[in-house]
């Protein structure tokens, strides 16, 4: 039998998440944006989205902004910055949707999406 999802459904299509400037120097500030869109059936309740270096939920958490509610087929951008400081290297970072778990979910397995960011060191 075929089941069809009834309730919300939040996740963040990887081609909505961007990083900026592509190519960092240690120090310089990189802003991190992407959509959070409500896929589902029913309204997604107010909740967070989170930024992770490296993956969740074990990695650090950059940031933390919260994401309106969203009725069925609505999506909202969040963005993040973070200080590349002391941290030059290339790195993966995730931008996850109900990062506390608090919107009920049809499927909880398309929350997140994943870019990988390079920090080069600075010219001398």
């Amino acid at each position: 039998a075929l089941r069809v999802a009834l309730g919300a459904n939040l996740n963040v299509p990887q081609d909505s998440l961007a990083v900026t400037p592509q190519q960092p120097r240690e120090g310089q500030v990189v802003h991190v944006t992407a959509l959070v869109k409500n896929v589902g059936r029913a309204p997604a309740e107010a909740t967070y989205a989170r930024l992770y270096l490296d993956a969740p939920p074990s990695g650090e958490v950059l940031g933390e902004v919260p994401v309106p509610v969203l009725a069925p087929g609505d999506e909202a951008q969040v963005a993040f910055d973070f200080e590349t400081l002391d941290r030059a290297g290339t790195r993966t970072l995730y931008v996850v949707a109900d990062a506390r778990n608090e919107v009920e979910e049809a499927r909880e397995a398309l929350q997140q999406a994943v870019a990988e960011e390079e920090t080069r060191q600075p010219q001398r």
